[in-house]
């Protein structure tokens, strides 16, 4: 997919589609505000992990890289077989691509995010795959209902937890916390406080998610007790 969006009023719409149109499934184009309109193709990109098949816009987040975020999904998979939890509760959970490896052992998985967007293309995704046990919620994580969660995985921006939802998870009660992070100091921050409440890490696993630059994904799994 390439998708170009204008300052203002696009021209040479022809110049563009043959310059560049061939060289990928779909291009698009935008001016100002207004919407992406595909010149080629059908304006969708189409990417698959962990056996799932993920259908997305230009404006929808998902990694960018794919072999990475394979192992992501199956360090997850992991994690939540080996505590085959009933009820999971993902947080951030952005355009779903992570609740079908926790849904894989038949869990109930209710998943929160704010963008409309992305909860959008995250209910798309979750029909596509004929996922039944999977229920999309939009909202900011501070809503979601943490009580009888077996297990609570978390996937904030770089910002990190907020307050309220750093003291809302230290004294939820669920057995394990899986958090997934972009930011080790802010993962550092909020991993003392879940700390201070009980919780310990267990596993800990980086995954260089963005080759050639000093950022790391760092997945832990955190325990009660």
């Amino acid at each position: 997919m390439i998708a170009l969006r204008w300052g203002g009023r696009f021209r040479n719409p022809d110049l563009w589609r043959n310059a560049l149109g061939e060289l990928s499934t779909t291009f698009l184009v935008a001016a100002g505000d207004g919407p992406f309109l595909a010149m080629t193709g059908d304006g969708r990109l189409r990417e698959k992990l962990g056996g799932f098949l993920f259908d997305l816009g230009p404006e929808d987040f998902f990694q960018t890289n794919t072999v990475q975020a394979d192992r992501l999904l199956a360090w997850v998979h992991v994690r939540a077989e080996a505590r085959r939890p009933r009820q999971v509760l993902e947080l951030y959970a952005g355009t779903g691509a992570i609740s079908p490896a926790l849904a894989a052992g038949g869990a109930r998985v209710v998943t929160w995010e704010s963008n409309r967007r992305s909860v959008e293309a995250a209910r798309r995704n979750v029909a596509a795959n004929g996922l039944d046990g999977i229920d999309v919620r939009c909202g900011e994580a501070e809503r979601a209902d943490l009580e009888g969660v077996d297990l609570v995985l978390v996937d904030p921006p770089r910002a990190g937890l907020s307050p309220a939802m750093r003291r809302r998870l230290a004294r939820c009660g669920a057995p394990a916390i899986l958090y997934i992070s972009c930011n080790p100091a802010t993962l550092g921050r909020d991993a003392r406080e879940l700390a201070s409440a009980g919780y310990r890490a267990v596993e800990i696993q980086p995954i260089d998610m963005f080759p050639h630059t000093h950022h790391i994904e760092v997945a832990v799994e955190f325990a009660r007790g």
